[in-house]
């Protein structure tokens, strides 16, 4: 039951982290649309790689970090490219 109630809050706070995202960077809600290794830009926002090893609430591990070039972190990505965490 905790473990459920544990994934709810963290899927929370992921749908909160993709509603920071514009839409034109997004393929869907939860899903941002990047390249597949490195470090790059898509205009004002950041990719860089996650080395964290932490998981999101889908059980997926963090693979890349979402943020604008000015700030730290929006939200994390697993592999294939869903905000699974802030």
């Amino acid at each position: 039951m905790s473990n459920q109630v544990s994934a709810y809050f963290r899927k929370k706070a992921a749908e909160k982290a993709a509603a920071d995202i514009p839409k034109s960077k997004k393929s869907l809600i939860l899903q941002v649309i990047s390249k597949s290794s490195g470090t790059f830009t898509i205009g004002k926002w950041k990719i860089d790689k996650d080395e964290s090893g932490h998981t999101g609430y889908n059980g997926n591990k963090r693979a890349w970090k979402v943020g604008n070039t000015s700030t730290k972190r929006i939200a994390s990505l697993d592999k294939y490219e869903n905000i699974i965490g802030d």
